[in-house]
């Protein structure tokens, strides 16, 4: 049995395309991901998730489908911080709170 080439992220092709390509799909994944963490659109994308998995929709799966659907899953992970033990959720807030401050003063600087 011979091993199976892997394809790209995009749906279109083999894994050979160019690096320019490849480093554009992924940066347009991970801003699509964060964006999805945004509250303001949770319930209408949890609306839509709904709609979709009602109507059968995903049976054939395109790129934009594939990034809403990873946008879902950080987004789940992002507000799931609630169901940690509290030492846990102290402990990342924390981390978290550092984060956006030096990201605060950084922005600041320039």
């Amino acid at each position: 049995m011979g091993s199976a080439r892997p394809k790209s992220f995009s749906s279109r092709g083999p894994a050979d395309a160019s690096p320019e390509k490849s480093a554009r799909q992924l940066r347009e994944a991970m801003v699509s991901m964060v964006l999805a963490t945004d509250l303001k659109y949770h319930f209408e994308h949890l609306g839509r998730l709904k709609m979709r998995l009602m109507s059968d929709a995903f049976v054939t799966v395109d790129r934009k489908d594939v990034l809403f659907l990873l946008g879902q899953v950080v987004h789940a992970a992002d507000i799931s911080n609630c169901t940690t033990p509290p030492h846990l959720q102290f402990e990342w807030t924390k981390r978290v709170m550092t984060e956006f401050f030096m990201q605060g003063d950084l922005e600041a600087s320039i």
